[in-house]
């Protein structure tokens, strides 16, 4: 948890708390991945910090503003706001890269889940042919 947001909305709808640390390793991340302006690692660390506090400022904004509500700040709405502070930093490789990540991580989740349906259809037109239609 961290000042005025509390709580994450996943994808999936489940609520968990914020964690400060996690975007923030993100980002640096991000940063390191792309090598945009080849900075070096100390350098990295505070670039990641500054983003990091621009990301949270912009978000508290937001509850301020009641665009958005503290208990549950959407994951895409963080997301949304990590990109534009790439942007704004003048970082607009890693945003691209950061988006593709983000879409990417999206699809493998969205296939995962037609996966698990289709193994439940299945399943389920096993139990039919099984019980149902030997009753009839």
């Amino acid at each position: 948890m961290y000042g005025m947001i509390k709580c994450v909305r996943k994808r999936s709808g489940q609520i968990q708390d914020f964690d400060l640390a996690k975007l923030e390793r993100t980002i640096f991340i991000s940063i390191q991945e792309e090598k945009e302006f080849d900075e070096p690692y100390d350098l990295e660390k505070v670039t990641a910090s500054r983003m990091t506090f621009e990301v949270i400022s912009a978000l508290e904004r937001k509850i301020r503003h009641k665009e958005i509500d503290c208990m549950s700040v959407d994951m895409d709405v963080i997301q949304d706001t990590v990109e534009d502070i790439f942007y704004s930093s003048g970082y607009h490789n890693t945003a691209k890269n950061y988006m593709r990540y983000k879409f990417n991580k999206q699809l493998s989740k969205k296939n995962e889940e037609i996966e698990r349906l289709k193994k439940e259809n299945k399943e389920l037109l096993k139990f039919k042919e099984t019980y149902i239609d030997d009753m009839r």
